[in-house]
């Protein structure tokens, strides 16, 4: 983040901070408008992981809303506005962060603000080669920190000289944003962007943009590669931003399930009635027990147990699919978990139906629909 600060100035002036307030980080996008942020550790955001998650999404989208919150005209007769971009770093992704904080990331700001992980994958961090007189990454970094220090609000200047230069010209081949267009089509077309869904190509043109942008620095002279170097390096980080793109929210619903279900292959549970009592210490000691209701075979699994199996934020859909499907047998009064009888008590449990075969689904199936109905008589009358 240091090398493209200096692009316009000097890295460590030009770092600001998350912990902002609202009308704060507002003031902070129109002084950049028409720039980049750099924006320090998403960790001091806030010490309480649901708060920082709340607080970024909020922050992200009163960024990248480009106009500041309506305010009354006695206080504020305009509104202030902005085109900017904004960089951060942190320890977890964004994705990570709002698991952490219990909430989701949606669609749209997924493609405002998006994670590219910070690992080249060649065991050298970020870096994928080391110039020869280096022989370490990290001596490498502190080099470029001390020269980042040193020379730097060159490229940016000489950049937009050039560009308004160009804009300007009369007798043009071609115009410049005819030029970035066509570079981001290539982007796209190269990387394999599904051209039919709107959020893919948001999220690809990012990165297009990015490199239409370097591919005109190139053609300026203003930084000393070909344009193959910069599609290989962009294509790159596009290709890793990809690898980190959070899963819908069906799918990581899917994965949970698919979770569970693996546990309850591997795992053994014994018979609840291949005893007539059990120990304090055997209750303790098993996750669940094997168990037939109504001739329906299910493994009953202890609630604390379905619960470190499957984060709270997707256990109600979690749950709520599984018994549509037929596969979790619910009590009579339509609650996820139902009562089973243990050394003579009633314990409630999840009573998931085991094996998913046919006939055991059906049957299933047909209870639910049977307490379902008798619900609906009750409230009837």
């Amino acid at each position: 983040m240091a090398i493209k600060s200096t692009l316009s100035t000097k890295p460590r002036s030009n770092l600001q901070s998350w912990n902002q307030t609202d009308t704060g980080i507002e003031e902070l996008a129109h002084g950049y408008n028409d720039g980049s942020i750099a924006l320090d550790e998403l960790k001091t955001l806030d010490q309480d992981d649901k708060e920082a998650a709340k607080k970024l999404t909020s922050m992200i989208y009163r960024l990248c809303s480009g106009i500041e919150r309506n305010r009354s005209k006695n206080y504020k007769p305009d509104q202030n506005r902005w085109r900017i971009s904004i960089q951060s770093t942190g320890e977890y992704s964004l994705a990570k962060l709002a698991e952490k904080g219990r909430s989701s990331r949606m669609k749209g700001e997924e493609v405002r603000v998006i994670d590219v992980p910070a690992d080249a994958g060649k065991g050298m961090g970020i870096f994928e080669s080391l110039p020869e007189r280096f022989a370490d990454s990290s001596t490498y970094a502190q080099y470029l920190d001390e020269q980042s220090q040193q020379y730097y609000g060159t490229a940016q200047e000489v950049f937009l000289e050039k560009l308004i230069a160009e804009i300007n010209k009369e007798d043009a081949e071609q115009a410049v944003k005819d030029q970035l267009i066509k570079w981001m089509g290539l982007f796209r077309k190269k990387c394999g962007v599904d051209q039919e869904s709107g959020i893919d190509v948001r999220f690809a043109n990012r990165f297009a943009l990015a490199c239409a942008a370097g591919c005109l620095a190139v053609k300026y002279g203003v930084l000393p590669f070909t344009t193959k170097d910069v599609f290989k390096g962009i294509s790159a980080c596009y290709k890793a931003a990809l690898s980190m793109k959070p899963e819908s929210w069906e799918e990581q619903v899917t994965r949970y399930d698919e979770k569970l279900s693996d546990y309850l292959t591997t795992e053994e549970f014994p018979a609840l009635d291949s005893k007539k009592s059990w120990s304090k210490k055997e209750i303790e000691k098993n996750d669940g027990f094997s168990h037939t209701i109504n001739g329906i075979q299910l493994i009953a699994l202890k609630p604390d147990v379905v619960r470190s199996l499957i984060p709270e934020l997707y256990l109600k859909d979690v749950l709520s699919n599984c018994k549509s499907e037929g596969y979790l047998l619910p009590g009579a009064d339509g609650s996820n978990t139902r009562s089973i009888a243990l050394n003579g008590k009633k314990v409630r449990h999840y009573c998931f139906v085991w094996p998913r075969d046919k006939s055991n689904i059906a049957a299933a199936k047909k209870l639910i629909e049977g307490y379902s109905m008798k619900m609906k008589q009750n409230n009837k009358e």
